[in-house]
């Protein structure tokens, strides 16, 4: 009896012995796991710069002149814009004369000549599009080429055309006419308008076929290839057809 129950206490204690083992094994060799989340970023900046347009200056081989056309009206090329003043009224009578000034192309008129303007220069037309000037605190996370939206009166499709130490030149090609007479404003940046995945930045793995992280299911280790969307800071987003909200992302 008493050897019987030896071999019981012998069998109960390799049984609980192995568990404990196989438990702290298992806690072991399990990997640090992150669970992704959905979420939407904005990211934006409020900035005050110069406003530079595209434009081609009208000359006028004499001194004084008669505008024909309002300032911010849209002229074809060939337009004439401005008259020697003392020929006004023969203009207006619709008599020939030779002294007109025409605009060089189509755009916006403007009296305003902005800087480096010419001698004889008498305003521009303004055609294309306009560049945004401005000096941002921290340029690390932006890059040439970059496309963003940028926010005045409205909003405006742009993309960062130069990055210079701390200045940035965003040009945009549209809006030009909200602009026109400015030579500074306020602008709201929109750098990123973005929902998608956060995981953490060291689960991205990288091989001849993109990116991708390891994803733990029910114990077993799966491999889901996704797209960096967004990355800044220790903020990263990713999209996948393959990882979904909830899923646990192995952190390494």
């Amino acid at each position: 009896m008493r050897n019987y129950l030896r071999c019981v206490a012998a069998v109960i204690f390799l049984a609980v012995s192995a568990y404990l083992v196989s438990g702290f094994v298992q806690s072991e060799e399990r990997p640090d796991t992150e669970t992704a989340r959905l979420m939407r970023i904005t990211d934006s900046l409020d900035a005050e710069g110069q406003v530079l347009c595209d434009a081609e200056y009208v000359t006028a081989p004499f001194g004084t002149v008669y505008y024909t056309v309002s300032e911010g009206r849209w002229v074809s090329g060939g337009t004439v814009v401005a008259v020697e003043r003392s020929k006004a009224d023969d203009y207006y009578a619709h008599r020939g004369i030779s002294s007109c000034v025409k605009a060089p192309c189509a755009g916006y008129f403007s009296k305003k000549l902005g800087e480096g303007a010419p001698k004889n220069a008498v305003g521009r037309v303004i055609s294309g599009g306009w560049r945004f000037v401005t000096a941002l605190g921290d340029t690390e996370s932006l890059r040439v080429g970059q496309r963003l939206e940028l926010t005045v009166f409205d909003k405006y499709p742009a993309v960062i055309e130069a990055i210079d130490g701390k200045k940035v030149t965003v040009r945009c090609k549209t809006g030009l006419s909200a602009v026109l007479g400015m030579n500074r404003l306020k602008a709201r940046l929109c750098l990123a308008d973005l929902e998608g995945l956060r995981v953490p930045e060291k689960a991205i793995h990288s091989d001849d076929s993109g990116d991708f992280v390891y994803v733990l299911q029910a114990g077993m280790v799966k491999r889901a290839p996704v797209e960096v969307i967004y990355k800044k800071s220790d903020l990263c987003l990713v999209k996948s057809s393959e990882l979904c909200d909830g899923m646990e992302v192995i952190a390494k």
